[in-house]
């Protein structure tokens, strides 16, 4: 095995060698990121706009894929949106929030903020 090692390539093939490498491990690279996929989350809480209140049982509705949650007593509520490759940037989310007696509020891409709904 040493002397299979241990013997001169000729530069020819070393050289068309590196270059197969280099094409091997550029496109590997490119698939990776081609390939990524990923999704945007929306995580937070709702809270009445007036009175800064915790909201429970407001429906959270991620419009492009009709997920739907609702807040916890806490108001806490998650949700995940659409998946797909993120190349230039994630599929954009859009959440609706209702609860009776409260204005709808939807949102594009909330994130982590927090949401104040206004009373009718």
């Amino acid at each position: 095995m040493k002397e299979l090692l241990n013997k001169k390539i000729p530069f020819k093939f070393k050289s068309k060698l590196i270059k197969l490498l280099n094409i091997c491990l550029i496109s590997f690279t490119i698939g990776i990121f081609i390939s990524c996929e990923g999704y945007k989350i929306a995580d937070g809480y709702v809270y009445d706009a007036e009175t800064h209140i915790p909201l429970d049982s407001v429906l959270c509705k991620v419009l492009e894929t009709n997920e739907e949650v609702y807040t916890d007593s806490t108001g806490h509520y998650y949700v995940e949106g659409p998946f797909g490759g993120c190349l230039n940037d994630c599929l954009d989310m859009t959440v609706m929030y209702t609860k009776s007696g409260y204005k709808t509020k939807t949102i594009l891409n909330p994130g982590y903020d927090n949401i104040y709904l206004n009373k009718k």
